[in-house]
């Protein structure tokens, strides 16, 4: 048997209420797109190998998740194409659930993508990526039951469920920009900041509930990208507040907050940075204006502009897990 998976990528756009007084904490809003994926292929073989970009790293996916599974999975595993990461695209869900997909189908294992998720540790936060992963789309979910005010970043026992999930319409697009060559915090830098974040004002919270619900699921059903935009773009910046003394700024770097003012200028339907960038990213409408809001980063990237952005659509199906042979 040989087997071959791809994923999308996913913008995550902000985190709903990081206050945890309610006795829940977090919540989280983004969409799977189509471009840059993960593919890897699978077949049987007598241990397990893994080849290819960032070998390593999916070979240690794979080998938590035997050991979680607790069975004798052999099979080489060869990675075609990745995620960058670390920047803002969701590579680490989207490669350990792949990873995951691809041993169990192999080997006739009825794991969920739920159950992969816990097993190789990937719902400790958020679920977009999990959403994105299983059905594409806009992904929004509840977060995590919590102890009272608590709001740290730890393994879990389940996912965030997901509350809302909806197609993109085919002409919203996005503009993408990958700003910097650094990285966003990951690991136990990203258990760190969430351990050390102050507490957020409660009307930031409040407000983003209204956005969110008032505002951005309506717009997206009723096809109206001038209201999601606006919404969109206010959720980002008060998400940004709340890690405004942990990144040093409502974005990342000063780069990630010029790029995203060229593109509103530019005529962007909303702007913002995904999770911890470096990647920021437009809204816009059509391929017109995809290719106007683009070249106002030109100015601002230069020799590196066509290296960094590019246009893509939203994935509007999960990953695609297909048999070879």
């Amino acid at each position: 048997m040989k087997l071959t998976i791809k994923t999308p990528s996913r913008l995550h756009m902000g985190l709903i209420d990081l206050r945890g007084d309610l006795g829940r904490a977090f919540g989280s809003i983004g969409v799977g797109i189509q471009y840059p994926n993960i593919v890897l292929t699978a077949e049987e073989s007598d241990r397990l190998v893994v080849e290819g970009e960032q070998a390593e790293r999916f070979k240690a996916f794979a080998e938590r998740f035997i050991k979680a599974v607790n069975a004798k999975v052999k099979c080489k595993i060869t990675v075609e194409k990745t995620i960058p990461m670390h920047v803002g695209l969701g590579s680490g869900t989207q490669s350990a659930l792949g990873v995951a997909s691809l041993i169990s189908k192999i080997n006739n294992l009825r794991v969920s993508v739920e159950e992969a998720a816990v097993l190789t540790g990937r719902a400790s936060i958020s679920s977009v990526g999990i959403g994105v992963f299983k059905y594409g789309g806009f992904i929004v979910d509840a977060g995590h039951k919590v102890d009272q005010w608590e709001r740290s970043k730890k393994e879990r026992k389940s996912v965030a469920p997901i509350v809302f999930r909806h197609p993109f319409p085919k002409d919203w697009l996005f503009v993408v920009a990958v700003t910097e060559e650094s990285r966003g915090l990951s690991g136990e830098e990203e258990k760190k900041a969430f351990d050390t974040l102050p507490t957020p004002r409660k009307e930031w919270a409040v407000d983003i509930c209204r956005l969110v619900h008032l505002n951005l699921i309506p717009a997206l059903i009723e096809r109206d990208i001038d209201t999601f935009g606006k919404a969109l773009t206010k959720i980002q910046i008060l998400t940004g507040k709340c890690f405004e003394k942990i990144q040093g700024g409502i974005y990342a770097s000063r780069l990630a907050e010029e790029s995203c003012r060229k593109m509103l200028e530019a005529g962007a339907k909303a702007v913002g940075q995904s999770s911890w960038g470096p990647t920021v990213y437009a809204l816009v409408q059509g391929v017109k204006e995809a290719r106007k809001v683009a070249l106002s980063l030109e100015p601002l990237l230069g020799s590196e502009f066509n290296k960094k952005v590019f246009v893509t659509a939203a994935a509007n199906r999960g990953a695609k897990l297909q048999r070879l042979s």
